[in-house]
């Protein structure tokens, strides 16, 4: 990849950890999903993984705050059981990709078609389309937290999932902001301690996550307010729209 011009490199940082903050705070989840293929623009997947993930956690502990009490207990409780397993197999594929002479590509790929195909899912929700609906049962919440969880380790992009199963048990927009916000603080102090193991997070990775740190908490406070006074659906549907155009670019140049 080449060298990124400074202005262009700080500017599209800017810009996706601002995003981390409004969607944790305000949209529960997603964030990552839209964040990884816009940061992929200037700097290289094993980075970005690496960058974004303390960025996340930041998210997650400014934003709990605002929504504590509000989650949905029995839905943190068969999510989580089923993270703890989907975890596992993410770390065990993750660590088998890092080591291989392809790491870059098939990391590369992995990613941006994980994120490719979550949006197209998340923009066909918001412009009306109808999925099949989840049971409200602890075995169809463990098997999505399985499956988030796996696909958060791998590309950070697992919130729509959890998002669109919570949004199927008739929960308010509070409870899936906040149980989405319990459920992925824990996904993501997990993944930390893996992403350290493996070297995608470093003494230099985590000087670029401490230059955009500042605009964590900005974006939490803009979340809370945008959450109450505008529609989800034409706000995220632009976004998403975005980072599918970020994702197809991250599969082409890669292809």
């Amino acid at each position: 990849m080449p060298e990124p011009s400074p202005w262009l490199y700080y500017a599209v940082g800017i810009v996706a950890t601002l995003i981390i903050g409004i969607g944790k705070a305000g949209f529960g989840g997603g964030v990552g999903l839209v964040a990884v293929p816009l940061l992929a623009l200037v700097l290289p997947i094993d980075t970005v993984l690496g960058v974004l993930l303390p960025l996340l956690i930041a998210g997650d502990i400014l934003s709990i705050g605002h929504h504590w009490g509000r989650q949905s207990r029995p839905h943190v409780r068969w999510l989580g059981a089923g993270s703890a397993c989907g975890f596992c197999l993410g770390a065990v594929l993750l660590s088998y990709l890092r080591y291989s002479p392809n790491f870059i590509p098939l990391l590369t790929l992995s990613v941006g078609g994980i994120c490719l195909g979550f949006i197209s899912l998340q923009v066909y929700r918001l412009l009306g389309g109808r999925l099949t609906r989840f049971p409200d049962h602890p075995v169809a919440g463990g098997s999505v937290g399985l499956l988030a969880s796996f696909v958060s380790t791998l590309a950070h992009a697992a919130g729509p999932l959890v998002s669109l199963y919570l949004l199927e048990q008739r929960l308010d927009k509070y409870q899936i902001v906040a149980t989405n916000l319990v459920v992925f603080f824990w996904v993501n102090l997990a993944k930390l301690v893996t992403y350290i193991g493996l070297g995608l997070i470093n003494a230099a990775s985590l000087v670029e996550s401490l230059i955009f740190l500042p605009c964590v908490p900005i974006g939490t406070v803009l979340g809370v307010r945008l959450h109450a006074s505008i529609p989800e659906r034409p706000f995220m549907a632009v976004l998403y729209i975005g980072a599918a155009l970020a994702a197809a670019r991250l599969i082409y140049g890669t292809l």
